[in-house]
């Protein structure tokens, strides 16, 4: 990305190429580093919301709790409004998350001062995706997870 050595401005790899599809791609495959590289790029930072959050939904499903952790940092993406949201498109990183057995990720996506608690309170509601999505696969560990998750909305124990 740096114009010296790719010849001049004009021939320099943008991070923000299609806004997304790289970021994406490292996500997928867990390059946390690299995620962090092009959202600090200059001029072009690949933006960690972009496409409803794509970048952290494909990281939840391939459980890259580091990057997932990374997507969601307004301080890495470079604001609170860039920064990946764990809510978006139906909480689908939390039920791609789930649906693949991360019980580390969906605990993740459920810490309130990681994702945020509008979407804790979201996640929660008693028609929950991720738990539907959960009771098709028989992961008992994320099961147990996004049981004790409702009971905690639900004011029990």
């Amino acid at each position: 990305m740096d114009p010296t050595a790719a010849g001049g401005p004009e021939f320099r790899a943008r991070a923000s190429y299609g806004d997304r599809w790289v970021s994406f791609a490292a996500a997928r495959e867990g390059h946390a580093d690299v995620c962090k590289l092009l959202m600090a790029a200059p001029g072009f930072p690949a933006r960690a919301n972009a496409a409803n959050s794509r970048a952290l939904w494909v990281a939840a499903a391939a459980g890259h709790a580091d990057v997932c952790r990374l997507l969601m940092d307004p301080v890495v993406a470079g604001g609170h409004e860039l920064r990946a949201r764990a809510n978006a498109v139906d909480s689908r990183a939390f039920c791609e998350a789930a649906k693949a057995g991360h019980a580390d990720v969906c605990k993740l996506l459920m810490d309130p001062v990681v994702a945020g608690d509008e979407f804790v309170e979201r996640a929660n509601a008693v028609n929950s995706m991720a738990l539907c999505e959960v009771d098709k696969t028989g992961y008992v560990e994320v099961c147990k997870v996004l049981m004790d998750l409702v009971m905690v909305a639900a004011g029990r124990p």
